[in-house]
């Protein structure tokens, strides 16, 4: 992932994965051309639509929880 973000040269490169919580409903990954983030805000809004559009379907009405990832370091 790092590698194409790197490839690609944009600023924000994103990945939308099967969640690893239970509790979420998607898993987010950020790059960018030099590190990973752990959130950002603009991605996560454009992330969180397209999930909605592809039909995602959040387990609970009117709410989707997104699962930021914490686990790298910077």
């Amino acid at each position: 992932m790092q590698a194409f973000a790197a490839w690609t040269y944009l600023l924000e490169t994103t990945y939308l994965l099967p969640p690893t919580h239970p509790a979420a409903d998607y898993r987010l990954r950020i790059f960018t051309p030099t590190k990973e983030l752990a959130f950002a805000g603009h991605p996560t809004l454009g992330n969180c639509a397209a999930w909605l559009h592809a039909g995602g379907t959040p387990h609970r009405s009117q709410i989707v929880i997104q699962e930021c990832n914490t686990s790298f370091t910077s």
